[in-house]
């Protein structure tokens, strides 16, 4: 399990993530809230243990921006101040728990043991649920996508691929045009605004559009409109932004900082019928 530990006080900092590592846990150290945010932005956390005292953003702020992650860590916050009115705030905040100073190494230990015990038994039953779907797959039918593209939230192309056999007389064009129809739609009527249009069908084939936090994927597909695809669609999307969310974050229109995309574009090619 990763955790990362965010504290101002380097003694107590040193020293807990030395027990946590002999326990097991792989760890990774902040000195302050701004540290703790870099850290976020670069990989993902099962737990983060934050101080509610920190230079820079506090233990609170970074909780706060944690809730907008996905998939969000667990948060234990950690006060030598502890007071009611303060791990409430805390837990209404998404904190799973309060730990007051000077804590009991041995429970916090038991806590976070119940917790791993917790993550394992959900990630277990994903994957049974992954698996029975998978089972199901036959006799379910997929449409068979013919492009993929990755665009950034302006509307720049980050990445495009095609099935064999198939052409494609520009990818920015394309791009830039559905980025133009999502503006007209939400310009035009005043019901769209502020939404995003997820499909576009022209006969037999339609534009499959799943959005993130920072861009959107692009499916074009031949037949009907389908959720398994776009939930195969948004996993990905989700694991790719997680993994290059500094990169996305601060966007400098560099497509080749970005790492997988590639790889997400081809995942969605299969045979007819399925996903790779």
């Amino acid at each position: 399990m990763k955790v990362l530990l965010a504290d101002d006080d380097e003694t107590l900092r040193t020293e807990l993530a030395e027990i946590l590592r002999e326990a097991g846990y792989e760890v990774r150290v902040a000195a302050d809230g701004e540290e703790a945010l870099q850290c976020l932005q670069e990989e993902p956390f099962d737990v983060a243990l934050l101080d509610v005292s920190m230079p820079g953003p506090s233990g609170m702020d970074v909780l706060r921006r944690i809730q907008t992650l996905s998939p969000a860590p667990a948060v234990f916050m950690i006060s030598g101040r502890g007071t009611i009115d303060m791990a409430v705030e805390a837990m209404r905040a998404g904190a799973t728990d309060f730990v007051a100073k000077p804590f009991n190494v041995e429970k916090l230990e038991r806590t976070l043991r119940d917790f791993q015990d917790k993550l394992e038994a959900r990630r277990n039953l994903a994957r049974v649920v992954a698996s029975s779907t998978r089972k199901l797959a036959p006799s379910l039918h997929l449409p068979e996508v013919k492009a993929a593209l990755l665009v950034y939230a302006n509307g720049m192309l980050i990445g495009a691929k095609l099935r064999p056999g198939e052409e494609l007389i520009d990818e920015d064009l394309l791009a830039a045009t559905i980025d133009v129809i999502q503006n007209f739609m939400q310009t035009s009527f005043s019901l769209l605004r502020g939404k995003r249009l997820t499909s576009i069908v022209q006969g037999d084939f339609a534009l499959v559009l799943v959005r993130g936090e920072f861009t959107y994927l692009t499916a074009l597909i031949q037949g009907p409109d389908n959720e398994r695809l776009r939930e195969a669609m948004r996993s990905r999307l989700q694991d790719y932004e997680a993994r290059n969310r500094s990169v996305l974050r601060d966007w400098s229109g560099a497509p080749e900082d970005a790492r997988g995309t590639e790889e997400l574009l081809l995942s969605l090619f299969g045979a007819p019928g399925e996903v790779a």
